[in-house]
């Protein structure tokens, strides 16, 4: 269907409030109530032209006399345009009126307060805006209310990004954060990709990355043991093979740097859950560790198609019914979620055309602010594509293998 220009729209929004002002004329002839707001919150350019001499009558005789006097006003405009306007039933009635005055005049400030902003009032804009929606002190209370207190956490957390340069914690990806501006609070990020891809990889990077940026994080590890996620962290940072560490195929030196690791993980606000797989699980943990430990950086789901869901019927309504949950607790709690999710076979051979294809996922994908894939290359590297980004741009980034397989260097 054919969308009407933005100029047609306005002329027949203009036609609609001028046809309003005429019904409230009409009603203020006969109401003295009604005569008294006409005049006080209209004007002789709110009315078709044939109107605007009999509104000027009647708030010329009603201002002097205090009554409507219809054989004044005739002798103004003359019988046959009063005539005209009172031989008409009105569209608006006497319970309507107080009404279609609202409306008329939200119309008219809402085009003077974009007159106030085009010329760089912003302070007139705002005190219109006030004056406007004025709210008395009881309504301050209501939820979701724009308040003094409000604004002023906006203005707080809008310097703190400024200082930082992000808005959360940085992933050590220098293109990947310059892509996104680092891992927003209360942001979900969804991590795709075919089976060896490098999708924990990833993870186990951006969450030491997060550690020593003095993050808070909870991993809930769906796939494998908590021994196995501590030696992939631990590979990470060492930059050594995950399955060395673990098998203790280790010299003397490199098991002294393994203990230091692990120490740095015990004095970090690291928490990992293997038995955490139910969705309602998940959560509970994740609220514990915010309201014990006062802030919850970032939440790894690792991942998504082994969340369990009680009483879903199916395994595209447990992926629906966590992604949208997780994207609510996310900003309950002000972290960020990193979601890591298979690929469908047939995504795979796309090789990073179509972000929509998620296996079980596609909900995942809309719930997220901002969603990776990566997709291997026949030469050993693996392309990090940023196909949605909320509050940025979208890129790639090339990836290599380095350090015994133990995470990703760009390049």
């Amino acid at each position: 269907m054919k969308q009407r220009p933005k100029k047609h729209l306005a002329v027949v929004r203009d036609r609609r409030h001028e046809g309003i002002c005429s019904d409230l004329l009409l009603l203020a002839l006969s109401w003295p109530s009604i005569a008294m707001l006409v005049i006080r919150d209209l004007a002789p350019g709110d009315f078709r032209e044939a109107d605007r001499p009999i509104f000027e009558a009647l708030k010329e005789t009603f201002e002097r006399t205090g009554e409507i006097n219809s054989a004044a006003i005739a002798d103004r405009t003359g019988w046959g345009p009063l005539s005209a306007l009172l031989d008409r039933p009105p569209h608006v009635t006497i319970d309507g009126a107080h009404s279609a005055l609202r409306e008329i005049r939200q119309a008219k400030a809402g085009g003077e307060i974009m007159a106030f902003v085009r010329s760089g009032d912003y302070t007139a804009a705002g005190s219109m805006l006030s004056r406007l929606g004025a709210f008395d002190g009881a309504a301050e209370t209501i939820p979701g209310r724009i308040t003094d207190s409000v604004i002023e956490g906006f203005l707080a957390l809008s310097e703190a990004n400024r200082k930082r340069g992000y808005l959360g914690p940085k992933t050590g990806i220098p293109p990947l954060d310059k892509i996104t501006l680092g891992m927003a609070p209360g942001s979900v990020w969804a991590v795709l990709g075919a089976t060896s891809a490098g999708k924990t990889t990833v993870l186990s990077q951006v969450i030491m990355e997060a550690i020593l940026q003095g993050a808070s994080v909870a991993i809930f590890s769906l796939e494998m043991p908590v021994p196995w996620v501590l030696a992939r962290l631990a590979g990470s940072y060492l930059r050594k093979n995950p399955t060395r560490i673990f098998m203790g195929e280790l010299n003397e030196s490199e098991k002294t740097l393994l203990k230091g690791t692990l120490d740095i993980f015990r004095e970090s606000s690291l928490f990992v859950f293997r038995d955490a797989t139910e969705l309602s699980e998940i959560t509970g943990a994740a609220r514990k560790i915010k309201a014990a430990h006062g802030r919850l950086d970032l939440v790894v789901v690792d991942f998504i198609q082994n969340v369990r869901v009680r009483d879903a019927g199916s395994q595209t309504d447990r992926m629906a019914t966590a992604s949208v949950e997780f994207q609510r607790l996310a900003g309950e709690i002000n972290a960020c979620f990193l979601i890591a999710s298979q690929l469908s076979n047939e995504a795979v051979r796309e090789k990073g055309g179509g972000i929509l294809s998620a296996r079980y996922a596609s909900e995942l994908v809309h719930a997220s602010d901002v969603s990776i894939e990566l997709v291997p290359k026949t030469d050993g590297t693996v392309d990090l594509l940023v196909r949605k980004n909320r509050s940025g741009r979208l890129g790639s980034v090339r990836l290599r293998w380095a350090d015994e397989w133990s995470r990703f260097e760009v390049g």
